[in-house]
């Protein structure tokens, strides 16, 4: 049996973040509002590249993970 690794556990996380947001993203969206990853000012300001709206989900989220 082999123990997940690192990486895994990180995209494990991620995942399980995507879905602990939905209703809330839902929530933004109902109100008229553009979710941040959607919002091509914000993903600038963040120096997010990507327009695909996961990936710049994903990139923020791994930030955390990253060494100074």
């Amino acid at each position: 049996m082999l123990l997940p690794t690192i990486e895994d556990e990180r995209e494990a996380a991620f995942q399980s973040y995507l879905e602990s947001t939905v209703n809330y993203f839902a929530a933004v969206e109902a109100a008229g509002a553009a979710p941040w990853f959607e919002d091509p000012v914000k993903l600038a300001k963040l120096g997010i590249t990507t327009t695909d709206p996961t990936e710049a989900r994903r990139e923020l989220f791994y930030r955390r993970y990253a060494r100074a």
